[in-house]
């Protein structure tokens, strides 16, 4: 019923166009996309896994598009005929998400109704919509499902460990990776999971998941190269030093809170002015509350108030914009598009 509900509520999505923010770089003037056909389709596939898109290596996400193209785009839009079935795409990896969502809650001892509302929630929630409505975001559709999947696999193995659900682990990380550099925060997240099921949390809980941090850290380190090599790093419209760009993190870790719960003047882009705003400072009491409550969670065992303050925190974490090597830049001019959703 649930995924039902989320696909009524998505199914205008056929009727959308692509759009000029990045769609168009990504698919529809892409020409490893536009110049897809059977005899070279398996030579652009090896050249989408040897490039990036505007900085970001996202090759399985850019694939997606690739097939896509095979299967039904000619026409056009440089072959691609139909917005209305890449915008479908997007909503069937959403369902698939819900569904994780609601596996996981069930595997994290909640009952049907606390499942379902957790699942319901994800499914609807107003911040989803740039995901699933606009092409382009893909990337956070698929980078999630793969992500999902690999946690759901490592709750699995808390009570029944097996070869093959590890390997699932790794081979679900994998492809996350490929989908979205965010995927990095597996290895946090599968400790915030160890806190909340575990009978005592323990350091060693953290220290047996080196190979995971490895991977992260090296794909993070790839990730920071591409960037550069496009030069994404360098922000010429606005620099803020590194003492500033702390500030930048708290105010946006509580910007991420806020719109969880109400989110109001929602937007694809949040641009930062050219000087620091005064009202930026303030938020920084954030981190001390953060972390005497983290502290807290440790010390008295709340453990399922404690997981949801660490996986909202490590989910987060490389998205506020604290470190100059940032996964996107600051901008602080909004770009224009034509974008109907």
């Amino acid at each position: 019923m649930i995924c039902f509900t989320a696909y009524l509520t998505f199914s205008n999505v056929k009727n959308y166009q692509f759009v000029n923010w990045d769609d168009d770089r990504n698919f529809y003037e892409n020409p490893l996309i536009t110049s897809l056909n059977a005899e070279n389709f398996w030579q652009n596939t090896v050249k989408i896994f040897k490039s990036d898109v505007i900085g970001n290596y996202n090759p399985l996400t850019i694939w997606t598009f690739a097939l896509e193209k095979r299967l039904y785009g000619k026409g056009s839009y440089n072959g691609l005929e139909s917005p209305g079935q890449w915008h479908h795409t997007n909503v069937l990896l959403h369902l698939i998400c819900v569904w994780l969502v609601y596996l996981i809650s069930r595997r994290l001892r909640l009952g049907l109704i606390g499942a379902g509302f957790v699942a319901a929630l994800f499914a609807l929630h107003p911040m989803r919509v740039e995901s699933v409505a606009w092409v382009t975001e893909r990337k956070d559709v698929l980078y999630g499902m793969f992500f999902l999947a690999a946690m759901y696999q490592y709750i699995r193995t808390k009570t029944n460990p097996t070869l093959w659900r590890y390997v699932l682990i790794y081979l679900f990380f994998g492809l996350s990776l490929l989908s979205k550099i965010q995927a990095v925060a597996l290895p946090l997240v599968m400790v915030a999971i160890d806190f909340l099921l575990d009978e005592k949390f323990e350091l060693k809980s953290v220290i047996n998941k080196w190979p995971y941090f490895l991977i992260s850290f090296l794909w993070g380190v790839l990730g920071i190269v591409v960037l550069g090599s496009e030069g994404s790093l360098d922000t010429n419209d606005v620099t803020y030093p590194f003492w500033q760009r702390i500030f930048i993190g708290s105010f946006s870790y509580m910007v991420y809170l806020v719109k969880s719960v109400i989110p109001y003047e929602l937007s694809p882009l949040y641009p930062y002015p050219p000087s620091m705003p005064a009202y930026f400072y303030p938020t920084i009491v954030l981190v001390p509350i953060v972390g005497y409550l983290a502290w807290m969670a440790y010390t008295k065992g709340w453990k399922v108030f404690g997981f949801a303050l660490f996986f909202f925190t490590f989910d987060i974490i490389f998205l506020l914009q604290v470190l100059v090597l940032a996964t996107e830049p600051i901008f602080t001019e909004v770009k224009k598009s034509t974008m109907r959703h």
